[in-house]
């Protein structure tokens, strides 16, 4: 996945000069269909992790008979069955209110998976989106896809461990083994 966070003034300078001269184009200091198209993109690939990340550990947990627990899965994967995304923007596309009111709430529910918070939040509404605004929606994406990348490895640890300690073996940590004696 491709994230662009570090939009700045100058870049929003600089496309405006560009548009001024009449040499127009797709740059980072415009939000435009690449931007909706490479972000509903994100939002789609995040939602499908979260389901089958879900899943894996949900399936693991049950064949090591370890009871499933929010502490392994905070969020309710149902809730990222069935995002709804338009990746397929074009130039002649105009979003509307609710496309865009739809898009912001595709974010949220994705930052909500796992509480992710950054400065600055996320923008309200797309309308009069500043360069901070765009940064925020994809740096929250980034920062809930990093989180994911190392969830279910962590998460399948612990659900090992968990079904090793109830069931009377042991744990090894790589620094004390503990357990029966």
């Amino acid at each position: 996945m491709t994230f662009v966070t570090n939009r700045s003034a100058y870049n929003v300078q600089r496309v405006k000069e560009m548009r001024a001269s009449g040499t127009g184009g797709a740059y980072k200091g415009s939000y435009n269909r690449l931007d909706l198209i490479r972000v509903e993109g994100n939002v789609q690939e995040i939602a499908a992790e979260l389901v089958s990340t879900a899943s894996y550990l949900s399936d693991l947990a049950d064949n090591l008979g370890v009871a499933m627990d929010k502490l392994y899965v905070p969020y309710d994967s149902a809730d990222y069955e069935d995002i709804e995304t338009k990746t397929d923007w074009t130039s002649a596309d105009i979003p509307t209110e609710s496309d865009m009111a739809r898009y912001l709430g595709n974010v949220e529910l994705i930052r909500s998976a796992f509480g992710v918070y950054l400065n600055p939040p996320l923008p309200d509404t797309m309308t009069k989106l500043t360069y901070d605004g765009a940064n925020a929606i994809e740096a929250h994406l980034e920062r809930v896809a990093d989180i994911l990348s190392v969830w279910i490895t962590t998460q399948a640890d612990n659900i090992t461990h968990a079904a090793a300690w109830q069931n009377g073996g042991y744990i090894d940590s790589g620094l004390l083994n503990c357990g029966m004696i």
